[in-house]
């Protein structure tokens, strides 16, 4: 075989194998920007989430303050029931 007929042989193969690589190359290219654009959105979800913790927090804060605020309401409201029973005589 001569080096121009082996040349034309491998030309074809060699063209749909570039082809091929260029079709893998933007498949990679593709992945690659959806596996950043998914980090990104879980870096904001992370971040999103953090600042859900600390509001919750806050709240927790808030909402024991008012338990015991309650608790000497209920403390408050036990000693004036007692007050009363005792000048009604119950």
């Amino acid at each position: 075989m001569t080096p121009e007929k082996r040349s034309d042989q491998l030309e074809p193969i060699m063209a749909e194998m570039l082809q091929k690589q260029d079709k893998y190359f933007g498949q990679i290219q593709f992945l690659g920007m959806n596996i950043l654009d998914l980090a990104g959105r879980q870096s904001l979800t992370t971040i999103r989430l953090d600042k859900i913790e600390t509001r919750l927090d806050k709240i927790e804060t808030r909402l024991d303050k008012i338990e015991t605020r309650l608790d000497d309401v209920d403390a408050k409201l036990d000693m004036i029931l007692t007050i009363l029973r005792s000048k009604n005589g119950h």
